[in-house]
């Protein structure tokens, strides 16, 4: 996500807060592709909770989609 972000001025830092505040934050939920052992494209699915009908139930987002420009279009994201 830095890489990609970087040229829109957001900081690495803006990604570590995101994880490192998240109380649901899970490292499995984050999702690499890998080209040459390297990492081009990565998503991150968050799980949530929300109340409906007075009931607790957990659910997911996706964020943090982010692929270098060279390996776009490609279906990696």
């Amino acid at each position: 996500c830095m890489i990609v972000f970087a040229p829109k001025g957001t900081p690495r830092e803006y990604f570590e807060r995101h994880l490192r505040n998240d109380p649901d934050a899970d490292l499995q939920g984050i999702a690499i592709a890998l080209v040459d052992n390297r990492i081009v494209s990565t998503v991150r699915v968050f799980t949530r909770r929300m109340v409906v009908d007075c009931k607790e139930i957990v659910c997911g987002g996706i964020g943090e989609v982010s692929t270098q420009e060279a390996f776009r279009g490609r279906g990696l994201a």
